[in-house]
């Protein structure tokens, strides 16, 4: 049997040398967008991949979300003994090889990419299918989602709306300036309000809406001081709110209550982590729970964290006591033993631990 396995072996390679030196067509990869787009279906599982991959410990995991909190005067490190890279960010004195920013940077631009995808795939299924043209909106709004991120922390940076089939055509791409991208990212936002679904099945958030795109609208416009654009966006979200099933919850806590399944009135956009489940990607890596618990001391039905992210002490001491919202927001008390029988003020949590 190994004979004839080695002949059969030698004698395919014979016919392949033989059959091949002829050919002149080149077979387009089965990735290739006009190779794989062929149906609505298609275009939703590229559509579904970016959600994949902004769920995911690069992005909003932990590793964006985490710098935009170090970065803003709401939060600071609580525990110094963190690694370095986080540092550098709550300090501002990172640089391009920053633990922090290497991590999300090209996370950002692979979501990029399988919007760019998307929406090129939903250009060859036909976009006179409204199914498919909602389906478009959702891959432009992720894409003005990921661009709005990056250009508020970076200004300037490379722009993107392709599908890259050949890594010689952005071998020597340039720089967008801010204001081209931020135009971008309004037209990006303007087609996904206009042809947009207005809800999802069962109410789920974790897909885009019109509505969606209508409140980033009114925030792109208020970052770039264009306050009657963010008036007419936020009104319009506000006079719609039965249409996009919004409304404002009974109790501000249960917006942080964990157990509180998707789908929330008051949620215009979230980002959807599944339990027990891990991509090859680090998808699913939801690691922001620990990274703002508070190290050294123990709550009721919650695990100690590591003091990482931590409220800016300025932020509690000038939010005002009687605000209902201050009190649910904060942890400034918790139990020195394990049985939660000691209870401490945050004077008293482990030094160094915020």
């Amino acid at each position: 049997m190994k004979y004839i396995i080695n002949k059969s072996f030698v004698i395919g390679l014979l016919v392949i040398f033989f059959s091949c030196t002829d050919l002149a067509e080149e077979p387009i990869g089965l990735l290739a967008p006009e190779a794989f787009f062929k149906t609505a279906s298609d275009v939703e599982t590229a559509v579904m991949g970016t959600y994949a991959d902004i769920a995911s410990e690069q992005f909003y995991g932990r590793k964006l979300v985490l710098s935009l909190q170090l970065r803003s005067d709401m939060c600071d490190i609580g525990d110094r003994n963190t690694p370095g890279r986080r540092q550098q960010v709550n300090d501002f004195n990172m640089d391009s090889n920053n633990g922090m920013i290497t991590a999300f940077w090209p996370e950002a631009y692979r979501i990029i990419g399988t919007a760019n995808a998307a929406i090129e795939g939903a250009n060859i299924v036909g976009t006179d299918d409204s199914n498919v043209m909602a389906l478009k909106a959702e891959a432009t709004f992720i894409r003005a989602f990921v661009y709005y991120h990056l250009v508020r922390v970076f200004g300037d940076i490379p722009y993107i709306d392709f599908t890259i089939t050949n890594p010689d055509e952005v071998k020597d791409i340039a720089k967008t300036p801010e204001a081209e991208v931020y135009q971008r990212i309004i037209a990006d936002l303007e087609f996904a309000k206009a042809n947009g679904v207005d809800t999802h099945a069962s109410g789920a958030r974790s897909r885009p809406t019109a509505g969606t795109a209508a409140s980033y609208l009114a925030s792109v416009h208020l970052t770039l001081g264009n306050n009657q654009e963010a008036y007419d966006e936020a009104k319009f979200v506000i006079d719609n709110k039965d249409r996009f099933e919004y409304d404002l919850m009974e109790d501000f806590a249960e917006l942080y209550d964990g157990f509180n399944a998707d789908g929330l009135a008051e949620h215009i956009f979230m980002v959807d982590f599944l339990a027990n489940t891990t991509g090859n990607n680090n998808q699913n890596q939801d690691w922001m729970g620990p990274i703002t618990g508070i190290r050294g001391v123990f709550l009721p039905n919650t695990r100690g964290g590591w003091s990482v992210s931590v409220p800016a002490f300025t932020v509690f001491e000038t939010w005002d006591e009687r605000d209902y919202r201050r009190k649910v927001s904060f942890i400034d008390s918790a139990f020195a033993d394990a049985e939660l029988t000691q209870p401490v003020g945050y004077e008293d949590f482990a030094p160094n631990h915020g």
